[in-house]
């Protein structure tokens, strides 16, 4: 069963997007991918930067095919069908060369229409030099009633890749079919300028919750904060949040006592008269400081190895330094004079005649 893998394990995933990849290729190619750079030692933040390059990579790649998309077309039609005209101006050039691959493949099918109206058969011809062992016939279902252009095929490339198959093209060809329906085009295989801007349905989720909190809690410390500078407008504010018969000790869980505070008595003589105002903030002199490129593990211990090995050559370079030592003695009556030169270690005597 493992070595016939390819035959039946393809048909478990056939109805999933996974873009012109194989069943086997997947994990393979995204640990790959990731662990390059990345080891089962590292950190999650390590794992987190890791991956915000890969796909800052990704992003420049797709501005840099965005960039040849407007400027790179094809010189010319290879059927002249509109189908591939439209094809040529809404795909991007990597998808159009897959399409046009798909399209060829036309010219070596065949096809019947079935008895159920709307149904086709499809199959490969006999008469090529090149025929598989196995000879399989495709069943498309098509659905334009009602104003309706619904094309679907057994082998489901559409539903895993996003292209149409070479089984549905044969059948738009056949048929005359002028236009490729705009839902079989989807927006990531688009060029940029013919992309479709949906506008986004907002859900009723959790989410709008948090944001609701997060712009009540906004506006509430911003009331707050203008309240508190004066006792008219905290007793306005207080009469118009609370409900009736609730007293701000009770609201506030208690009755608080102010003399040990301060800060309160402090802010509450200050609204006799003037008001306390925060102080002016002040640049730093001076150059800002240079932000510190991000740098990977690998680079970060390189540089504390070489630290390490600058330091180390710090201390011992002192035995690489000269030391002289000179001494008067007296020799056989005569003042002699004695340099002591020290070397690595090595200890050398010169002997002069003063």
């Amino acid at each position: 069963m493992w070595e016939m893998r390819e035959r039946f394990v393809p048909v478990y995933f056939k109805n999933d997007f996974f873009p012109f990849l194989q069943s086997t290729g997947r994990s393979e190619g995204t640990n790959a991918r990731i662990k390059s750079n990345v080891g089962p030692t590292y950190s999650i933040t390590s794992f987190l930067k890791e991956y915000q390059r890969i796909v800052d990579a990704i992003n420049i790649a797709e501005a840099r095919e965005d960039n040849a998309n407007k400027q790179k077309t094809p010189k010319m039609m290879e059927f002249g069908y509109s189908i591939e005209q439209q094809a040529m101006e809404m795909y991007n050039r990597n998808i159009f060369s897959k399409f046009m691959k798909e399209l060829r493949a036309t010219t070596t099918l065949s096809y019947k229409e079935l008895e159920q109206e709307g149904h086709y058969e499809v199959w490969e011809k006999t008469n090529q030099v090149y025929n598989k062992h196995r000879q399989r016939r495709y069943i498309v279902i098509t659905n334009l009633s009602q104003g309706r252009e619904d094309y679907s095929c057994i082998c489901c490339k559409f539903n895993k890749d996003g292209i149409l198959c070479s089984h549905i093209l044969k059948i738009l060809v056949e048929t005359e079919v002028r236009k490729i329906p705009d839902k079989y085009i989807i927006d990531r295989w688009r060029k940029k300028e013919r992309r479709i801007n949906l506008k986004r349905v907002q859900s009723s989720t959790a989410t709008d919750d948090i944001l609701r909190f997060n712009i009540l809690s906004r506006a509430a410390a911003q009331l707050t904060s203008k309240g508190s500078a004066k006792e008219e407008a905290m007793e306005y504010l207080l009469d118009e949040t609370l409900p009736e018969g609730t007293q701000p000790a009770e609201a506030s869980g208690g009755q608080t006592d102010n003399a040990d505070q301060p800060g309160i008595q402090m802010r509450q003589e200050a609204d006799d008269g003037t008001n306390m105002q925060d102080p002016e903030s002040i640049k730093n002199k001076g150059r800002p400081v240079k932000p510190k490129r991000w740098k990977d593990m690998v680079e970060q211990e390189r540089q504390k190895s070489n630290a390490a090995k600058k330091k180390k050559a710090k201390k011992g370079g002192t035995s690489s330094k000269l030391y002289h030592n000179t001494k008067l003695i007296t020799r056989l009556g005569h003042p002699v004079k004695i340099i002591t030169v020290k070397k690595l270690c090595n200890t050398q005597k010169f002997i002069f005649n003063q």
